[in-house]
């Protein structure tokens, strides 16, 4: 699941029509040619912002995560679990995320290269389009990723990825179904990508979304 992206060659105030680039490589795959990931932006003027942050002296904060959690609430599988702001320092924690929860399938459809996936994962890399998902307890525990970026018709879901012990809980499903509950309250609709050898799309598949395109590799899903 992949984030859009402004590529090199195109003007952010462009952004709203680079869909041809959405989710670019979260999934571990190289471009087929050079291009820099940046959040989508929208121009107000002659400034360009990402859409779903809000500028904090210089600090970019995401505004998905409070609505985001505040739908989580009422979510069973998702109590005992918060959502947090990621930072810089937690490149490595949420690399280590992606790593675990995708390279079986990355290998499998490319094959997986450690220096090339590190050195990507480090040049796309956005606290704020990032939230940790952590583990409430005497000792909380930050236990997975969650990556999205709203646009102004869907929100792309990049991707949730949780440590093995978090797996099979319905922490993804809840996730999933309020991302969608967000969406559906602002007039949006949902797209994903997903690798076709990667199980998860049966679970896309149970709480609405359908294919739209196919790359021969990954499938593009969305629910309306």
């Amino acid at each position: 699941m992949l984030s859009a992206s402004v590529t090199r060659g195109t003007a952010p105030c462009d952004a709203a029509n680079a869909s041809a680039h959405d989710a670019i490589d979260s999934d571990g795959r190289k471009p087929s040619g050079p291009s820099w990931v940046f959040a989508h932006a929208t121009c107000r003027g002659f400034s360009c912002f990402p859409e779903g942050e809000a500028r904090t002296g210089l600090k970019l904060v995401a505004r998905w995560i409070d609505p985001l959690a505040a739908a989580l609430r009422d979510a069973s599988a998702f109590r005992g679990y918060a959502l947090r702001d990621a930072t810089h320092d937690d490149e490595a924690l949420l690399y280590a995320l992606h790593r675990d929860g995708l390279r079986q399938y990355v290998d499998a459809t490319w094959g997986w290269e450690e220096e090339w996936q590190r050195a990507h994962f480090a040049g796309q890399y956005q606290a704020n389009a990032n939230a940790v998902i952590v583990r409430k307890s005497s000792s909380p525990q930050d236990v997975g990723r969650l990556s999205l970026t709203r646009h102004w018709r869907k929100i792309f879901l990049r991707d949730i990825e949780l440590m093995a012990s978090e797996r099979n809980r319905g922490i993804g499903g809840a996730i999933i179904g309020s991302v969608l509950t967000l969406a559906a309250n602002s007039g949006r609709h949902v797209e994903l990508l997903v690798l076709k050898c990667n199980p998860a799309q049966r679970l896309y598949e149970r709480m609405g979304f359908r294919p739209v395109s196919d790359d021969g590799a990954r499938l593009r899903m969305r629910a309306l």
